[in-house]
């Protein structure tokens, strides 16, 4: 057998054998993308895709050009995935800055 034959040379399961069971949730990394549901299904490609780039948008904090370098893809392809999958919302949110929030009325009084 050749060694582009032989599954197990890369890592992967033989062809008749049964898959190693996909790690618990305590045994998954932090980032880790989950890519089967709750009934062991393989997720559409859509969700991961879209978990990923929830992601890194909170990852880089929102800075959209270095979410598109790390992601290899171009910004206005972010942009439109963006679009296309429905995550504007994690962009607003990615770039809320964080901490103390001050009031209008504060901020008078600071003055």
């Amino acid at each position: 057998m050749k060694d582009w034959e032989d599954p197990q040379a890369h890592g992967l399961p033989e062809a008749g054998g049964a898959a190693a069971a996909p790690p618990s949730a305590a045994e998954r990394p932090a980032a880790a993308l989950t890519l089967l549901d709750s009934a062991g299904a393989i997720r559409p490609l859509e969700d991961i895709e879209a978990e990923a780039i929830r992601f890194a948008i909170a990852h880089y904090r929102g800075h959209m050009s270095e979410v598109a370098r790390r992601l290899r893809i171009g910004r206005s392809t972010l942009y439109r995935k963006l679009d296309a999958l429905g995550l504007a919302a994690a962009t607003a949110e990615a770039k809320r800055p964080r901490g103390i929030a001050v009031t209008p009325q504060a901020k008078t009084e600071l003055a």
